[in-house]
């Protein structure tokens, strides 16, 4: 049987070289495809919650300003089960990144703990008892473009001191850094204690941290009070896990939700075209199987040979798949790793390779078995003679129309022709449909994030050219040295401070108070109207949803313990907090507080924006680099930018397979057709006409693919993108369609059918009359 497989494999190789050829490209940019899409697939499931258990990662995270506070009693509290113990950390000493002093909390920890253990993504650990080593935070590092080896400064107690790169390391028991989060969530660096002490010698500056593990982690909200009870003024802070997965995963939400949705699209349509293109070249071979039917081979043979030969292909196919997706998938899944904060996966695991395998086999066994096994049971004689006839004789629907329609013959050929083998056309196009649902995907990604950017929403929504933080400055000299600057047109400030509502006191809402001339810049409301006075408020989707508000409603919130009653006036789009956000008048939590506060944040208009970086760096100068400025830009975040770019990356891969499927169905079909084309030819059709008739088939089924995949890619992505904007808090109204790009894709997809089928419309109508009706 061997020997059998391998004498009609090179039958085929040497009789239908191109047609070979083409499979084999399908098969190999399948099993590229699949590989890839279980690797994002892998990558994209449920990335906290990995990293959460890999780590074992603290359910309470309890940090203080007094160095020395003794946490014994939460140790020996009877519901935690592990602890960190207590840890040394600096909260007070930033790193300088690009001119500016970024906020970092530096922990002490020269051998990761049983608790709360980073795990190393590039790199290694610090040496115990070694100067001037020091891990960061995976996403940290990469946000900054930092890479171990290099060196970076640190304010010390005595001026800077420089820190060499070992390591880049993931946690889960702080936020991920990256746009939305970097202005108000330090970075995470680890190092050792001799380190530690060379910073900030000064013990009084120190704090003191430890992370807890709970037996029953579904307690964290109510354990946080027990905990603010046994430590009263004691404590900054105690943080609980189930707050920061909400807000860690906030960034990742989309990742994992577009990505899925790709990938199992991905798997299906490529699943699809294996399908179809060998169970048409099985159904091509049906006088080969009568041959081989007369020289004694039995049903099950011919079958078990068919079988094998095509597990053959597509085993080697799919090594070379394997082989380009494994050079191919590091810089696709790269990105998407920083994005989700975890580390590249291991592309060399055994577990996604082996099914890869699996798939393409079985998905070759499985188109191959039927046709094989029919061709095996029906007639010797009619095998040899006739070959494969669909036992369907009507005419399609679609070329009646044509008829009707009085379309030239070439068109009515084409059409009739393309389905007379419904089946193969009915998968053609599902397949192809699946294709063009993933690049109206990879489309409306990128016009929302486009639009997303150019209205400034992933930098609060609003018209700004400038947002500057004062840190520790004071607000007299924001005022003096950059509100009054003559370059600043307009501005207004905002203090953000946390809260909540009296009946769900677990959920975190940050509240943005603004004062100045914020009516000038166009913030995104989504519904009702802009703050206009005191005791008004515009809130995220999120608050709504949760209060089951609408606008006009009044509600009582709770601002740093100080309630406030506010009037629900408007709604808009907010990139921070899951959209668990208010913003509302600064006079009014004066007003209720009975104390001047001052604003910590500024946004600016200026009267050239080509002059932002060079003001940026004179008011960085001035002072001091004490504040924090970013230039606002109509641009989307990095991590926004790497997933449309790994999409449409995709989708391109995709669009290439679909193309070599479509160029082997279109030889395949003409193969089977070489009889009708010489008795077309031998009636009158030119050469010109028969290979025009090949290619409006194919066209034909590309339009169909076009108009299906438009309808329901648009309705799919509406409802899909309304979950994610209600997933991610932005409301189920934050996307956009670029109509432009979508009325593109006719041309392009035009353009996909013709260059496909050129060299099947070519070999069509070169073909001599005599030829093809002794054609086998």
């Amino acid at each position: 049987m061997l020997v059998a497989v391998w004498r009609k494999l090179w039958a085929d190789i040497k009789s239908h070289k191109l047609q070979f050829v083409l499979i084999a490209s399908v098969l190999t940019l399948s099993a590229m495809l699949f590989t890839i899409s279980l690797l994002v697939m892998g990558s994209a499931h449920e990335p906290w919650e990995r990293i959460f258990e890999e780590t074992n990662a603290p359910h309470i995270w309890i940090s203080s300003h007094q160095y020395d506070l003794d946490f014994t009693p939460m140790i020996e509290h009877p519901e935690v089960s592990e602890t960190t113990g207590g840890m040394a950390a600096l909260a007070n000493n930033p790193l300088m990144i690009e001119g500016e002093k970024r906020p970092v909390y530096l922990y002490a920890m020269d051998d990761p703990p049983q608790v709360a253990h980073p795990i190393l993504a590039e790199g290694r650990w610090i040496l115990s008892g070694v100067l001037d080593e020091i891990v960061l935070d995976y996403s940290f590092g990469h946000f900054y473009s930092l890479n171990v080896g290099d060196e970076i400064k640190v304010l010390a107690a005595d001026g800077t001191r420089d820190l060499e790169v070992v390591g880049l390391a993931v946690t889960a028991h702080w936020f991920p850094y990256n746009e939305v989060t970097k202005d108000i969530a330090p970075a995470v660096g680890y190092l050792s204690q001799v380190t530690l002490e060379a910073i900030q010698p000064d013990m009084e500056q120190w704090y003191s941290v430890i992370g807890l593990r709970l037996k029953q982690p579904e307690i964290s909200k109510e354990f946080i009070d027990r905990v603010y009870e046994a430590f009263p003024t004691q404590l900054t802070s105690a943080i609980e896990w189930q707050w920061v997965e909400q807000n860690a995963t906030f960034a990742n939400t989309i990742n994992v939700m577009f990505m899925g949705l790709f990938s199992v699209l991905g798997l299906i349509a490529v699943g699809l075209i294996i399908f179809n293109t060998i169970g048409g070249q099985v159904l091509s071979q049906y006088q080969e199987i009568g041959l081989l039917k007369a020289a004694g081979f039995k049903p099950g043979q011919v079958t078990l040979l068919f079988l094998l030969e095509h597990l053959v292909v597509g085993l080697l196919a799919a090594v070379v798949g394997i082989g380009l997706g494994l050079m191919l998938a590091p810089g696709l899944i790269s990105p998407l790793a920083e994005n989700l904060n975890t580390p590249p996966p291991d592309i060399f695991a055994p577990g996604p390779l082996l099914i890869v395998f699996f798939l393409v086999e079985s998905a070759i066994a499985i188109a191959t078995l039927l046709p094989a096994w029919r061709g095996g049971k029906i007639n010797t004689v009619q095998a040899i003679t006739v070959g494969y006839q669909s036992q369907d004789y009507r005419v399609s629907g679609l070329a009646h129309l044509a008829t009707r329609l009085c379309l030239p013959t070439v068109v009515s050929l084409g059409v009739k022709d393309t389905f007379s083998k419904p089946l193969r056309a009915a998968m053609s196009i599902t397949g192809m449909v699946l294709t063009i649902v993933i690049v109206i995907t990879s489309i409306e990604a990128q016009s929302t994030s486009k639009e997303l950017a150019k209205n400034r929403v992933y930098d609060q929504g609003t018209s700004a050219d400038m947002k500057v933080v004062r840190n520790f400055v004071p607000e007299e000299v924001i005022r003096n040295e950059i509100l009054n600057h003559p370059d600043v047109t307009r501005f207004y400030t905002e203090l953000p401070l946390f809260g909540q509502t009296p009946d769900y006191s677990e959920q975190p809402i940050l509240f943005r108070l603004l004062s100045g001339a914020y009516q000038d810049f166009n913030f995104q409301l989504k519904e009702g109207r802009m703050i206009k006075a005191p005791g008004e408020a515009v809130v995220g989707y999120a608050v709504l949803d949760l209060l089951d508000a609408k606008i006009g409603n009044q509600v009582e919130f709770i601002i740093e313990g100080t309630l406030v009653e506010l009037t629900i006036v408007g709604r808009y789009m907010e990139s921070f907090n899951t959209g668990f956000v208010v913003l509302s008048n600064l006079e009014t939590y004066k007003e209720k507080l009975g104390i001047e506060v001052q604003p910590l944040v500024y946004y600016l208009r200026l009267e050239d924006f080509t002059a932002a970086e060079s003001l940026r760096s004179e008011w960085l100068t001035e002072t001091k680099d004490l504040i924090s400025i970013k230039i606002i830009k109509k641009e989307p975040p990095t991590s926004t930018a790497q997933l449309v770019d790994l999409i449409t990356s995709l989708g391109l891969i995709m669009v290439v397979v679909t193309g070599a499927n479509l160029m082997s169905t279109s030889l395949l079909s003409v193969r089977e057709r070489s009889r009708d084309f010489g008795i077309q030819k031998a009636l009158g059709l030119t050469p010109a006409q028969i290979g025009l008739s090949v290619i409006i088939g194919s066209i034909t089924i590309a339009v169909i693919s076009l108009l299906v995949g438009i309808a329901i890619g648009l309705l799919l992505m509406q409802e899909f993108i309304q979950q994610v904007g209600i997933q991610i808090g932005a409301g189920p109204d934050f996307f956009f369609i670029h109509w432009g790009y979508m009325m593109m894709l006719l041309p392009l997809v035009v353009l996909l059918a013709i260059a496909s089928s050129l060299w099947p419309a070519y070999w069509s109508a070169r073909l001599k009359v005599v030829d093809a009706l002794r054609y086998e």
